[in-house]
């Protein structure tokens, strides 16, 4: 795929004071090089997440239901879509606690979130547009993941999954760190496929593109520092064509031609989103922490990768 066929959308946050938060949500060509800003709102979640959907020139955003202010109520954080031609705001969802990840795809929304009533474990959801059904993959209570990440290319989901349960104990005691198992399913939620299982290894973040799979494991702790294996590999071989230690942040996502990977990377006095190329092993700035028109410096807090239509 043409690199100037994908943009990265991101959000960005900055203080307007020492109390109030403001997000911001921007794609960047990554062919140009050019900035477009298009929403910012309050940030009254856990976790300032937005996303631009070109599609339906319309934003996906999480807030507290009907809190427009820069307070937390802990009410509950809900998924919100914002129409930018019409300026319309609307609720998709009444029963969150909490939203981690925004991704939009053909007529639907997929998304990764704790639910009022299932409050312990991260679970993935589907949101169908325009008619508003949710519903949820059908796994345990007691599953859950932290990460969710798409193979636009192959119309594939993939999580790491673990036990909720184990995953409390391991952390309240000296129990043994639970199984990661990663997955994927189609954009249904349905035919599901175990792909590989890591135990006593925690995997930290998962990148997907064109049935490429790149994910980090953090180790058994060595009682001197923590140590990480990250791989590549092909799904459809298994074969682990990349290996080395470094560790990628779970905010990250594989470059459309799969030669490299962008994350979040401090270099020098550089903070933002970098490249590293898997032949040279090399990380070059991408897109450093934008500075506002009010000249205010705000910082990145998610991305992702999207296609774009010229």
């Amino acid at each position: 795929a043409a690199e100037n066929a994908y943009c990265l959308s991101f959000t960005a946050t900055r203080w307007l004071n020492e109390e109030d938060p403001e997000a911001m949500v921007c794609t960047y060509d990554l062919q140009s090089g050019t900035v477009s800003e298009h929403f910012r709102f309050p940030v009254s979640a856990m976790y300032a997440l937005g996303v631009y959907d070109q599609a339906s020139n319309a934003v996906f955003y999480s807030k507290e239901l009907d809190n427009d202010t820069y307070k937390r109520w802990h009410t509950g954080d809900q998924i919100y879509r914002h129409d930018l031609t019409t300026g319309a705001d609307e609720a998709l969802t009444d029963d969150l606690l909490a939203v981690n990840y925004l991704h939009p795809i053909d007529d639907a929304l997929l998304f990764l979130a704790a639910t009022l009533e299932n409050p312990d474990s991260l679970v993935v959801g589907r949101i169908d547009l325009p008619g508003g059904e949710i519903r949820y993959w059908d796994e345990v209570d007691t599953a859950s993941t932290r990460l969710l990440s798409l193979d636009r290319e192959r119309e594939r989901l993939y999580v790491a999954m673990y036990d909720a349960d184990e995953d409390t104990a391991f952390f309240s005691t000296d129990g043994v760190r639970p199984t990661h198992t990663i997955y994927s399913y189609d954009y249904q939620l349905g035919d599901k496929r175990e792909i590989l299982s890591e135990t006593h290894k925690t995997i930290r973040s998962i990148y997907v593109s064109d049935g490429l799979l790149m994910y980090c494991m953090e180790n058994e702790e060595t009682g001197v520092a923590q140590t990480y294996t990250t791989r590549v590999i092909d799904t459809d071989t298994m074969e682990v064509l990349f290996e080395n230690n470094d560790r990628f942040t779970h905010e990250g996502c594989l470059a459309p031609d799969g030669a490299g990977a962008y994350l979040f990377v401090t270099i020098s006095d550089f903070n933002g989103i970098g490249y590293f190329d898997f032949e040279t092993q090399r990380y070059t700035p991408v897109l450093e922490n934008p500075s506002t028109a009010e000249n205010e410096q705000a910082d990145i807090v998610n991305f992702q990768m999207l296609r774009m239509s010229k």
